[in-house]
């Protein structure tokens, strides 16, 4: 699925799934898990296996495509 974060968005994306994959569509995603000031652009990915917490922030208006084999959670 798709998801649409605001600019200035600051909270989590929640997986309760085995897998999930996550691609940058449009705008720029800081993952708080990557090195420091390193923002996701276009074309970039992150994943995880198991029950996982990512937390993520944006500057802009940012697209995400989202694939899971289970459910997902974004909070602020």
């Amino acid at each position: 699925s798709l998801i649409k974060l605001p600019s200035g968005f600051n909270g989590s994306l929640t997986s309760h799934g085995l897998t999930l994959r996550a691609v940058v569509i449009a705008g720029e995603l800081k993952h708080h898990g990557q090195p420091k000031g390193k923002a996701l652009t276009p074309g970039s990915y992150f994943s995880s296996k198991g029950a996982a917490k990512h937390h993520l922030s944006t500057a802009k208006e940012t697209v995400v495509y989202i694939r899971t084999d289970g459910k997902y959670k974004v909070s602020n």
